[in-house]
């Protein structure tokens, strides 16, 4: 499982949608639904149903999004952390 599709697919559910979402990660939205595409098939379920007006969590999406959430939002706030904290490299 690609870490990077995880937090894609987070922020497609926070933007709710993948225009706002591609928008907010800097990547083209095919880029970004291709990659969602990747993690179902990785995942092998439906995360979500997808219309041209809005994403709709299936089941599995929507335990798969309550759970990852928070385990994304602790791995960017332990960057922020460190990227603008004063640890020092020891070793």
């Amino acid at each position: 499982m690609d870490l990077n599709e995880v937090r894609m697919f987070v922020q497609v559910i926070r933007a709710g949608s993948f225009a706002e979402a591609a928008r907010r990660l800097g990547v083209p939205p095919n880029t970004l639904s291709r990659r969602i595409r990747q993690l179902e098939s990785g995942l092998d379920t439906r995360l979500m149903q997808r219309s041209t007006r809005k994403l709709t969590l299936t089941p599995a999406g929507n335990a798969f999004f309550e759970r990852c959430a928070p385990a994304v939002d602790g791995v960017l706030d332990a960057g922020k952390a460190l990227a603008g904290g004063s640890h020092t490299a020891a070793g």
